[in-house]
């Protein structure tokens, strides 16, 4: 293999621990590389007993070797493709070994200076403050997510009659999704959760009562979607798939739902993955104002409401779906 043209080619790289592992993987910068450096060499672990990762000074801070090839225990990959000047900083979020960055020339000796180094510490400094801002992000959603789930339980204990409703309507709204290619599954999972969360602004005597609503009572009982729109909003959930499921998961396919009035395909899909699901569950499951269903009763009444209630193509998977 040709080695790269001579000169200054002080060309971005990475270096990765490998998960679990103490080993360095290369990761070289897309589209900078000179001719003839493998990309494949990504694919390269380096072990802590060779090269530059035996180092001892490689997680210190910068570090400047002008001949790579008196390293000790160089690796001849590199070697071979005419590595010669090397200039790292490591990345360090919340102080632990992330990575390596690197600017390498081949070909040609390059003396790096004082301002080079100030450089990469100054980007390695800038990339650790950007992992640990995604870091800290993600570990927001994750805890958002539990708090999240944590009210749905707290609607259970409350009114027990929906015990066990949200884990069931999870799986089957999860397992509709899936038949039906539905891209975010993770949304809707979280809106299953979270359905019926606006119900905590109701009172007891309304979701507790055994026999038919009365006019303001069922007003009142019809005001569930959007509030609990409004508190997901207010608290900042990102998931639009999942304040979908929460908002519009009582419309219906002629138009007859609320809060809306939304008809057909305006309803957003998760809506109406989830409203089968939720229908499904609540007929073969008892309530203070029914008995349980058989599944095969519950069946009927869906198949004879799809293009009423429902997306008729979706009940046509959901049934095949369904014991």
């Amino acid at each position: 293999m040709p080695s790269p043209p001579p000169g200054p080619h002080a060309l971005p790289c990475g270096r990765l621990l490998s998960p679990g592992r103490r080993a360095l993987y290369t990761l070289p910068s897309r589209g900078a590389l000179p001719g003839g450096v493998p990309r494949a060499s990504g694919k390269t672990p380096h072990s802590g007993g060779k090269g530059l990762a035996a180092h001892p000074g490689l997680w210190q801070g910068p570090l400047s070797v002008r001949d790579y090839a008196r390293t000790p225990r160089a690796l001849q990959a590199f070697l071979r493709l005419g590595l010669q000047s090397i200039l790292t900083a490591p990345v360090r979020p919340l102080g632990r070994r992330f990575g390596i960055l690197a600017l390498a020339s081949f070909g040609e000796e390059i003396p790096f200076r004082q301002e080079d180094e100030d450089l990469i510490r100054s980007v390695a400094k800038r990339l650790e403050e950007a992992i640990e801002r995604q870091e800290h992000l993600h570990a927001l959603r994750r805890n958002q997510e539990t708090i999240l789930q944590v009210l749905s339980r707290i609607l259970e204990y409350r009114h027990l009659e929906t015990s066990g409703h949200a884990k069931r309507v999870v799986e089957l709204s999860l397992r509709l999704g899936r038949a039906v290619g539905f891209p975010d599954l993770g949304g809707l999972e979280l809106g299953a959760y979270l359905h019926d969360l606006g119900k905590v602004a109701l009172p007891d005597e309304v979701l507790n009562k055994t026999g038919p609503l009365a006019t303001m009572e069922w007003q009142a009982m019809k005001t569930h979607p959007e509030v609990g729109y409004e508190i997901l909003r207010d608290i900042g959930l990102q998931s639009q798939t999942a304040l979908n499921v929460v908002l519009y998961h009582h419309e219906r396919w002629d138009g007859s739902g609320y809060p809306k009035g939304l008809k057909g395909e305006e309803i957003p899909l998760e809506a109406r993955i989830f409203a089968l699901a939720d229908v499904y569950d609540a007929l073969t499951h008892e309530r203070p104002y029914k008995s349980a269903w058989s599944p095969e009763e519950a069946k009927r009444e869906i198949r004879q409401k799809a293009g009423k209630d429902f997306d008729p193509s979706l009940v046509a998977v959901f049934l095949d779906l369904v014991p």
